[in-house]
């Protein structure tokens, strides 16, 4: 892992008021929960599988609703995937002993494909988080939702660490793991259209830049999706 960024691209900003705040942070909340899950980029819950539990996923935003997260001095304190809050107060939930997000990577090796899990909370393979949000009167504030790596793993080239003028093939590494962060993105970024916003590549933070687009990671020049035609992925 790198210590800087490897990849960042942040949403436009998202208008929200006092009354729909909760509403709009939950919906998003539950789209990266389940993209998540879905391509094994980030599991927010480690060591429990979230949807064996129909239950649980069927009452999340009802019980975030219900009780939402702790107030600062009175003032209530939003942004997104604060789901250990709510893990405290989910009687049928309980955490496993890592509480850190959790990532699921593919290498290959030899003729083989090996699965890697990272826990990590600094400087993760990815994360995704929002700026902090505080209502001070009736105003209008903006939302920022920002997904981030520190990995190069998507790329089709990697840097040497001991020589960075060097650069090793990592192709076959990318073909495995970048179409499965594209379709998190991508099934991401449409729970963010109903509210009028999109991603785009941070003027920040991006170590190959002509390999990144609003979108994702290129590949070849093109973006690739795990179900896309021709595609066969692991997952």
């Amino acid at each position: 892992m790198f210590s800087q960024t490897t990849f960042s691209i942040s949403s436009t900003p998202i208008e929200v008021n006092v009354d729909e705040i909760r509403e709009v942070l939950l919906s998003i909340d539950e789209a990266i929960i389940k993209a998540g899950f879905r391509y094994q980029i980030l599991n927010v819950i480690p060591n429990h599988l979230f949807f064996d539990f129909q239950e649980i996923a069927l009452t999340y935003k009802k019980d975030r609703l219900k009780n939402f997260w702790p107030s600062s001095r009175g003032t209530e304190i939003y942004s997104i995937l604060q789901l250990h809050q709510w893990a405290k107060m989910s009687e049928n939930f309980r955490l496993g002993n890592n509480r850190y997000p959790e990532s699921l990577i593919y290498l290959k090796e030899g003729k083989k494909v090996e699965t890697k899990h990272i826990f990590s909370s600094a400087n993760p393979v990815i994360s995704v988080y929002s700026n902090n949000i505080k209502f001070d009167g009736n105003e209008d504030q903006t939302l920022e939702i920002i997904i981030e790596s520190h990995s190069d793993i998507w790329y089709e080239k990697n840097l040497d660490l001991i020589d960075p003028s060097i650069f090793l093939d990592n192709r076959e590494n990318a073909f495995l793991n970048t179409p499965r962060l594209n379709s998190f993105i991508r099934e991401i970024e449409e729970e963010l259209n109903k509210y009028g916003t999109r991603f785009k590549k941070a003027d920040e933070g991006n170590i190959f830049e002509e390999e990144i687009s609003d979108n994702g990671v290129l590949l070849g020049g093109k973006l690739l999706y795990i179900d896309d035609d021709g595609f066969t992925g692991i997952v």
